[in-house]
């Protein structure tokens, strides 16, 4: 006889035959300045929905750190090329 596995979400109570879509969400706890493992105080099971709704998993990051866009190869091309016609007309 088959065994049929159920998921179930632990925020809404949303279920499903499958784990697509389903994430593990746990809280562990460990004093900073150890290196071991962590304890594992609980885990939940959230579907993609609620995780969506919550932005679990979305941060964005902050406008510092966010890296500089270099130009690229074409707009340093155009950039050369404009500034050599602005020379010649002087």
């Amino acid at each position: 006889m088959p065994v049929i596995t159920t998921y179930k979400c632990d925020n809404c109570g949303h279920t499903q035959d499958n784990s697509e879509d389903m994430f593990e969400l746990s809280l562990s706890m460990r004093p900073k300045t150890y290196t071991y493992s962590p304890s594992k105080l609980f885990d939940v099971l959230w579907c993609k929905k609620c995780i969506a709704k919550t932005q679990l998993g979305m941060w964005k990051p902050k406008e510092q750190d966010k890296a500089p866009i270099s130009p690229s190869i074409e707009d340093l091309i155009r950039e050369i090329a404009e500034q050599a016609v602005v020379d010649s007309h002087g």
